[in-house]
């Protein structure tokens, strides 16, 4: 296996229903409403409602979550760091 050195990542959000990611490292906890995402230097806290992940291709960094993505997106950092896009959504 071909460890990525990639510290880049991207999203694309489509009808607040199907968020899909690249440079995807992991997952560290799911629920119906909240997916945790590890990514270079940050996770991503995915929030909302009816959420599973319906594509997770750690090899290829690749990952697809379905479901009301309502509440937001939050990045995280290990220091506590915060930042969130989701009053973007309201």
């Amino acid at each position: 296996m071909e460890q990525r050195n990639n510290h880049h990542h991207s999203l694309q959000l489509t009808d607040r229903n199907k968020l899909s990611l690249t440079g995807v490292n992991g997952i560290d906890s799911m629920s119906d409403n909240h997916v945790v995402v590890n990514l270079p230097d940050t996770k991503l806290v995915i929030r909302g409602g009816g959420l599973n992940v319906d594509l997770l291709n750690v090899e290829e960094g690749k990952l697809v979550v379905l479901g009301e993505i309502i509440s937001g997106l939050e990045y995280t950092s290990g220091k506590r760091e915060k930042f969130s896009i989701g009053k973007l959504f309201r």
